[in-house]
């Protein structure tokens, strides 16, 4: 691959990406969701044994005290769960993606499926 084509493909995966999250974000901002509380969702949403306060701090370069807050305020609005095999075990809580909180993000990727076809329709060409 010739480095034009390279620069291309960089340039249009940037730009499908940054499509893909303001879409995906409206979507979710529509719930009444912030920005924190969406990072949160996205990234458990591919981790479903869940991830500690700290884990979902690093990865998303956040806060420790903003992601417990951020957490807090999910579970008590039914977006996320301590996972059951944690709390029986007396283990650190991971956090994972309730019934509502999968429902929610999986059906903002299949609502935004049309851009990563794009993209791979991209990449194909």
């Amino acid at each position: 691959m010739t480095a034009d084509a390279m620069q291309r493909l960089f340039l249009n995966m940037e730009t499908l990406v940054k499509e893909y999250r303001e879409s995906a974000n409206a979507e979710l901002r529509d719930l009444g969701l912030r920005s924190a509380e969406i990072l949160c969702l996205q990234t458990l949403m591919y981790h479903p044994d869940g991830l500690s306060v700290i884990e979902l701090a690093g990865a998303s370069e956040r806060d420790k005290a903003q992601i417990s807050r951020t957490m807090k305020s999910l579970n008590s609005r039914g977006y996320v769960q301590e996972n059951p095999a944690d709390a029986a075990r007396q283990r650190k809580i991971r956090w994972q993606l309730s019934d509502l909180g999968q429902k929610v993000t999986w059906s903002m990727l299949e609502k935004n499926a049309g851009t990563w076809e794009q993209f791979r329709d991209q990449l194909q060409s």
